[in-house]
């Protein structure tokens, strides 16, 4: 099969379900001169593309499961979306690991590695994927038509946001990304609130240099955490910036009482 896809028809009008009534050229979907490689460009081409692509999702969803032609029809639809909902996904963990990186979590080149946390706008999206992997045939399609076309549209909007840097990340709905970081602390405080509020309020002294320790970099300059020192007790970082086990130990404490 061709890498184009075929869509609904643009006028709306779609052909009788009765299969005597259907021709050879009285077929429910019509060729669109876009390859998979132009649709990863953007999860929308525009909004004819849109309709287009939702006027074909509503009609498989009135589609019979014994109809197989109508379902490899919506596998192809489902993976160009599929394929753009990845890329999307994919700048959206790029985007989370800048943002953690501007927070003194981590420095950008190690935060992929420790997967901090998924966005609001990530989960959107990867709600989306598992909603279409999930349809393994054609009458699943007719009770999530509507909450993935909803979906789509937050996606699309989320894509848009995203290369035109107007996003701003979301922990969760109404709450910001970055909203955990305390105000006006410096980056190792930053890292210390982080990680207290990633492992639980009570993580101790002694586990939170064990984190430490494994996201030290004495290679890269832009690290935040450098070097944990157990024979003089010292954590360095930034430009090498020394803090005592004995100070993280109040700044746990400090945290605690004031952040949760």
């Amino acid at each position: 099969m061709s890498k184009e896809f075929f869509l609904g028809r643009g006028s709306g009008e779609y052909p009788s379900k009765d299969p005597d009534r259907r021709q050879d050229s009285d077929t429910p979907h019509r060729r669109v001169g876009y390859t998979l490689k132009g649709y990863t460009s953007n999860l929308f081409l525009s909004l004819f593309d849109q309709q287009e692509i939702f006027n074909s999702l509503d009609y498989y969803a009135t589609s019979l499961d014994s109809d197989s032609t109508d379902y490899n029809f919506f596998s192809e639809v489902r993976l160009i979306l599929v394929k753009n909902l990845n890329r999307l996904s994919k700048a959206l963990q790029d985007f989370e690991v800048s943002e953690i990186a501007k927070l003194g979590m981590l420095d950008a080149g190690r935060a992929a590695f420790y997967e901090y946390r998924m966005s609001y706008q990530r989960k959107i999206v990867t709600d989306i994927q598992d909603r279409l992997m999930a349809i393994g045939r054609l009458s699943q399609l007719t009770g999530q038509v509507d909450i993935i076309k909803v979906l789509l549209l937050q996606a699309w909007v989320i894509d848009i946001q995203l290369k035109t840097n107007t996003l701003e990340l979301l922990a969760e709905k109404g709450k910001k990304f970055s909203s955990s970081s305390g105000k006006g602390l410096d980056a190792l405080g930053n890292i210390l609130l982080n990680l207290m509020q990633q492992h639980g309020k009570d993580t101790g002294k002694k586990q939170i240099l064990k984190l430490l320790e494994d996201m030290a970099d004495t290679s890269s300059e832009q690290a935040v955490i450098r070097e944990v020192d157990y024979e003089n007790k010292l954590v360095y970082w930034s430009r090498f910036t020394p803090t005592a086990f004995d100070t993280i130990g109040n700044r746990l404490s400090k945290y605690k009482k004031k952040y949760f």
